[in-house]
């Protein structure tokens, strides 16, 4: 029951990906920004809990790739931490420039 549900994890995480966007994109004009970047940081913690879930856990003997559940939650929370910044701003600071990961999989490094 649990390599099912590994299997069906990373369908899950894409599946929220795509209703946020369908949410963001469907939203009407009188919806305002703050509305719709509320509903996407709440999105973006159901995922962060979805990836500290026990079954997230890799199972690093069986595979030789491995998705990268830190780098993608330093990721959402550098996301997440921008949007909180820009709906609650305690004043005027210049932009963070550090760029995301981006790349969520692992090669092991193999003992030469």
């Amino acid at each position: 029951m649990i390599n099912r549900f590994r299997k069906n994890f990373l369908p899950r995480i894409a599946l929220l990906f795509m209703a946020a966007e369908s949410t963001a994109s469907s939203a009407n004009s009188f919806v305002d920004e703050h509305t719709l970047l509320a509903t996407l940081l709440r999105e973006l913690n159901t995922i962060d809990l979805l990836t500290t879930s026990p079954v997230a856990v890799p199972d690093q003997e069986s595979r030789r790739f491995h998705f990268d559940y830190v780098r993608l939650r330093a990721d959402i929370h550098r996301v997440s931490s921008g949007i909180q910044q820009y709906l609650a701003p305690k004043r005027a600071t210049p932009r963070d420039d550090i760029a995301l990961h981006g790349d969520y999989s692992n090669e092991p490094v193999l003992d030469q």
